[in-house]
């Protein structure tokens, strides 16, 4: 998978993976398996990212997301049982 982004002002990322095995997920919601892969997905605040985190886990039942801040520093833990 690619880098972690240089994040700016209130950025944070969304990460997610499969919920029942932990396998990072690429943007496409594929397994993520070579260095090309983007799995992290940019959202201009926390609030923007736990908006659309919810949404994605709403979408898609097997699937839980990682809010991460700067410094990759988790910020948010979502499962799909236990939703925020």
């Amino acid at each position: 998978m690619k880098p972690f982004p240089i994040l700016i002002e209130q950025e944070v990322v969304i990460v997610c993976s499969e919920a029942s095995t932990g396998i990072v997920l690429n943007r496409d919601f594929s397994y993520a398996l070579n260095d090309e892969q983007e799995v992290f997905t940019i959202c201009k605040s926390f609030e923007d990212a736990l908006s659309l985190a919810n949404l994605i886990m709403k979408e898609r039942e097997n699937v839980e997301c990682v809010i991460q801040g700067r410094n990759q520093e988790v910020l948010k833990y979502l499962n799909p049982n236990q939703k925020s």
